[in-house]
């Protein structure tokens, strides 16, 4: 066969120049080094050497060696794959198929997936361009400017910028660990959303919950079931939380029960709030219920609203000081009493 002259080509740069290929389309063959004719376990195909390019409608397709099968519309290539969807989307690997008719791709061997907004890397990678769809099951790491996020399985929708995971879910940010087992993923609002137990580790404490959002950029947490905050004096729940990592304010709705470790101290009610940088919660709703258990003792305290003042040590003992909590309540009673 005669030796090929290389011409590649590429689709023209304003969108929708060219029209989404229909199903069927054949691919094209833009250039090879060389092309060979024969059959390959008892199928025609050709062998293309050296530099191979393919086009169908806006998607191309490099690699260094390639068999194009002549009686079917698909391909399989060999080192160096690259594959280009509308000048946005690259899918590298060490080897690939491609099917024409269907329009899926299969990549193996340190595949990596580029789009403007992040980096996935994979070893195994298939992609519906109909469906917009790339998936893996075999582990996967994403990267973006602002987190990672590794799963052992994973789903991205190219049209919507949206990635969903499961299994062995881990995100990390700038300021926390994320553990889950599912969760979705939005590449441009950088929101996560968690539809299973979800545990966020931080420099500042730990949240809980078993659905729920946190926004990567905002660092604001809504969750929702077995929600729960916990820093080193105090734990917080409730049905719903939602927590501003910024300001380091925080509010429990629906069963809402704080806990102050250090002094044995209980309160539920139906809301409440809490300012971590100024020591400081409430709880109020349905008249709320202070316990406190010390030594076999058991006090019990109701009011429309009772308050938590965390103490702080004498600044002339400091060394002979520790913090306690302070409860105080919107009852007169209450506030004419001294409790500790």
């Amino acid at each position: 066969m005669p030796t090929l002259t290389w011409a590649q080509q590429r689709p023209a740069d304003r969108p929708g120049a060219q029209p989404t290929p229909t199903q069927g389309q054949r691919i094209e063959l833009l250039g090879a080094g060389r092309l060979q004719g024969g059959t390959f376990n008892g199928v025609e195909i050709r062998k293309l050497i050296g530099n191979v390019s393919f086009k169908q409608g806006t998607t191309l397709l490099y690699c260094d060696s390639a068999y194009q099968y002549t009686e079917r519309n698909a391909l399989e290539a060999f080192s160096n794959v690259r594959i280009i969807q509308n000048d946005t989307i690259t899918i590298t690997g060490d080897r690939g198929t491609y099917d024409g008719d269907t329009r899926k791709a299969r990549m193996t061997g340190n595949v990596t997936m580029r789009d403007p907004r992040m980096t996935l890397t994979t070893q195994l990678l298939d992609y519906d361009l109909n469906r917009n769809l790339a998936y893996y099951s075999t582990g996967g790491h994403l990267q973006d400017p602002e987190n990672t996020l590794d799963s052992q399985f994973g789903y991205y929708n190219t049209q919507s910028k949206v990635f969903s995971f499961k299994r062995n879910v881990k995100l990390v940010t700038k300021e926390n660990n994320i553990d889950t087992d599912t969760l979705q993923y939005n590449t441009v609002s950088k929101i996560a959303y968690f539809f299973g137990p979800t545990r966020i580790r931080g420099k500042q404490g730990n949240l809980y919950a078993e659905n729920g959002t946190y926004n990567t950029i905002t660092k604001v947490s809504n969750f929702a079931r077995n929600a729960k905050i916990e820093t080193p004096n105090y734990l917080l729940g409730g049905d719903k939380i939602f927590y501003d990592e910024a300001r380091q304010y925080g509010v429990a709705t629906g069963h809402v029960s704080m806990t102050s470790k250090k002094d044995n101290i209980e309160i539920r009610g139906d809301v409440g709030r809490y300012w971590r940088a100024q020591g400081r919660a409430k709880v109020y709703g349905s008249r709320p219920v202070m316990r406190n258990i010390n030594d076999k003792d058991t006090l019990y305290l109701t009011a429309d609203t009772l308050v938590s003042l965390e103490g702080r040590p004498p600044r002339t003992r400091p060394a002979l000081s520790t913090p306690t909590a302070r409860w105080a309540s919107s009852a007169p009673i209450c506030r004419a009493a001294a409790i500790h």
